[in-house]
């Protein structure tokens, strides 16, 4: 994998807020842009979504207790170079008692029925980083590692012993966003 982890294990800082942050320009001369997508699962102690409410994505773009936020979900990549086109705000803080871990993934909204991939979503990108200081935990880009994919697990933020942190997965999903629910339902 050729993704820079800038930073692996505890998150630094105070580390209550972070910010995913989701990034892709469409290949010239394609006939539909790819819709690329953030999501989070929210995960109870036994590693799964307590309800479906606690899965955060363009239909559900809020978490019951407000700790996790989608932007406005941007259809296509216009993104200017290093702008964001889509992000989704966390708040550790505010998380329900019950949720121990996060899931953090990006996919392409109907990949399947048009023969998408991320190869076609150029300078496509998905990192982490400290909403407060900014410094960035994390990035992946995406067109190049994951080429082939449709659905990618980047990440998964869990609390140990009090200590919130972060562990880098880039684990594929051939079946796109579904296999993900289905992973944790």
């Amino acid at each position: 994998m050729t993704s820079e982890v800038r930073q692996a294990g505890q998150v630094q800082g105070d580390g209550r807020r972070l910010t995913v942050g989701l990034g892709w320009q469409a290949m010239p001369g394609g006939s539909v842009e790819p819709d690329v997508d953030l999501s989070a699962c929210l995960l109870s102690e036994g590693g799964r979504i307590p309800g479906e409410q606690f899965f955060v994505f363009y239909n559900n773009p809020e978490s019951p207790d407000g700790s996790c936020r989608l932007s406005e979900d941007g259809r296509t990549g216009a993104s200017k170079e290093g702008e964001d086109v889509e992000t989704l705000s966390v708040d550790v803080t505010r998380l329900d008692a019950r949720v121990t871990s996060l899931v953090l993934a990006v996919s392409i909204h109907n990949a399947a029925r048009l023969g998408q991939h991320f190869a076609q979503a150029r300078r496509s990108y998905v990192r982490l980083s400290n909403t407060d200081s900014g410094e960035e935990i994390c990035r992946f880009e995406l067109s190049e590692d994951f080429a082939e994919e449709t659905a990618i697990e980047f990440g998964r933020l869990e609390v140990r012993d009090g200590v919130w942190r972060f562990e880098a997965t880039g684990l594929p999903h051939p079946q796109g966003l579904r296999s993900i629910v289905d992973k944790y339902c």
